[in-house]
């Protein structure tokens, strides 16, 4: 099966994983849903400035109601300065009591990128200019064992296909693993523990999530390796509306996880300031400090520091050489329905200034 069919077979099964939040039986237990479509705007270095409509999906069975388990899934489509576009859909679903949770991640890019090579001292001088087509689907169903708790299988998949790459560059030479397309296939299980007071603009509380999963050939991926990402986040009310949050991750893989698979450092949520992928490696682990303070109106302030790095393995980790990051954001709601805040973030790295914009703080 050519690359293309199976990016065609990802996309057809991830809308069919994702098609269950809309399945109730109005007759036994009556559902409640609204939808509000959204303009949608974003900045970051990797894009440019993207544009295109965003959608708001909630709903709920009577039964529900009174619990706060919403389904709920939120859906983009970006066109970017840069002509790259961006399909994301994130479903979340309760069944039965809602003590069973449906979380699906569909996904496709076409994206014009850049590649520096794999390591924690790539030279910005290997810059590299590469293309790719990915589809794909990150889905877990989670049964919750006690307040709060879930745990449950989790299903990873991603197929890309590299459409153009640099003459003489790394990749086209064949030593990157998955330099040309690749699969990505993992099947594993997924702890989820998660005490926020809300979802977005979080006050109070922590989140814990892990995943721990393998790759194989025998379950259709390009080759054998394993994923295990971690991600906690703290958050402490200081005093009224000044919000002190922390967030550490983890993402470690096998050797012969294929190029897209592969952690990378930077973007527009982790170690801003950073081109997402300008470092790159097997594990990867990052932390960051936010301290969110009200200015006037609905506009808030934020000031924040980031500090990660990435290796070939476990052990060789080095603080020589520790990227670092910094910067300064203005949030802003303006209206009162919105959850999540307009996010304006002037961030610095190596490379100077970087402007970020995006519906939502970056944890």
């Amino acid at each position: 099966m050519g690359s293309r069919t199976k990016l065609i077979c990802a996309l057809v099964m991830s809308l069919a994983v994702a098609a269950p939040l809309l399945n109730a039986d109005p007759a036994v237990d009556p559902y409640k849903w609204s939808v509000m479509p959204l303009p949608a705007l974003a900045i970051a270095p990797e894009t440019g400035i993207g544009y295109g409509v965003a959608a708001l999906f909630t709903g709920s069975p009577a039964s529900l109601s009174l619990t706060g388990k919403t389904d709920s899934a939120v859906s983009s489509i970006l066109y970017t300065q840069k002509s790259q576009l961006e399909f994301d859909l994130v479903v979340e679903k309760y069944f039965g009591t809602g003590d069973w949770f449906l979380n699906a991640e569909p996904l496709f890019n076409k994206y014009p990128s850049f590649f520096w090579g794999i390591g924690p001292d790539t030279k910005s001088s290997s810059k590299e200019n590469f293309s790719y087509t990915e589809g794909g689907l990150i889905t877990s169903f989670l049964k919750e064992i006690s307040p709060r708790l879930f745990i449950g299988p989790y299903y990873r998949l991603l197929v890309y296909d590299v459409t153009a790459s640099q003459a003489g560059g790394i990749i086209s030479s064949g030593t990157v693993p998955g330099g040309d397309g690749g699969v990505l296939s993992a099947f594993g299980m997924r702890f989820l523990l998660d005490k926020r007071d809300r979802r977005y603009c979080t006050s109070a509380g922590y989140f814990l999530d892990l995943k721990a999963a393998l790759m194989g050939r025998v379950i259709g991926a390009s080759s054998n390796s394993y994923i295990f990402e971690g991600d906690f986040r703290n958050y402490y009310t200081l005093f009224p509306e000044n919000i002190l949050a922390y967030n550490v991750v983890a993402r470690f893989t096998g050797y012969g996880m294929p190029l897209r698979g592969i952690p990378r450092l930077g973007g527009l949520y982790l170690m801003r300031g950073y081109y997402e992928g300008r470092y790159m490696d097997y594990d990867y682990i990052t932390a960051q400090v936010e301290y969110r303070f009200p200015l006037f109106w609905t506009f808030r302030g934020a000031v924040y520091a980031a500090a990660g790095q990435v290796a070939p393995q476990l052990n060789y980790f080095k603080t020589d050489g520790l990227k670092l990051s910094y910067g300064f954001g203005l949030h802003w709601k303006p209206f009162d329905f919105m959850d999540a805040p307009l996010r304006f973030d002037l961030a610095f790295a190596d490379i100077g200034p970087q402007l970020y914009l995006d519906l939502q703080e970056a944890f």
